[in-house]
């Protein structure tokens, strides 16, 4: 949705849309609701965060400015309202004088400054997609995310899982996404 605030440097802000969603009534948890909540967390506590939705690669912090490094699908669709599907229907016929930028294709492992972990279905540029398993329509992700945790009996590191997942999600349209503030947490047992 467009930002609210003028804090994105995409001139988007990315949002939750809960069951009970409703843009009229405010019902929906931005990025800076989210940035807001991590913000309040106590030092030394670390937060695991788990997003199955799309566009869900950059959910809890801003695109570009961070010191980072690398280490037909089936998806549910909400309709805007009238005056937001406007701006998406145009928004590339409208003129930009600077403002609108392609958007970034990236791998991101460790982002500095973080207090949370965060496991997210896709990047912030794709949808995740939904698959119908054991009689149940469910996220991709949260499967292959569930699967070898089961398997393990909580005995795998962060980065073995995250191996897992992207080896189970590869015939899928989207690249999951896991970022920690250091090294050392993507080493630890997920737990």
């Amino acid at each position: 949705m467009p930002d609210m605030d003028g804090d994105e440097p995409d001139r988007k802000d990315e949002i939750l849309c809960p069951h009970d969603m409703s843009f009229e009534k405010g019902i929906y948890v931005s990025d800076d609701d989210l940035r807001d909540i991590f913000s309040k967390l106590p030092e030394g506590v670390n937060l695991e965060v788990i997003i199955d939705a799309c566009h869900s690669g950059t959910i809890t912090r801003d695109l570009p400015g961070e010191n980072l490094s690398v280490t037909k699908p089936r998806v549910r669709y909400l309709e805007p309202p009238l005056d937001m599907g406007f701006y998406l229907d145009y928004w590339p016929e409208l003129p930009s004088r600077g403002l609108l930028r392609p958007d970034a294709t990236r791998e991101v492992a460790i982002a500095p400054g973080l207090n949370h972990v965060l496991w997210s279905a896709c990047r912030h540029n794709q949808t995740a997609q939904e698959i119908e398993m054991e009689r149940l329509v469910r996220g991709a992700f949260t499967y292959h995310f569930c699967k070898p945790l089961r398997r393990s009996d909580g005995k795998v590191s962060r980065m073995e899982l995250d191996s897992l997942i992207g080896v189970a999600m590869k015939r899928f349209n989207q690249i999951p996404q896991l970022e920690a503030s250091d090294r050392e947490l993507m080493d630890q047992p997920f737990r």
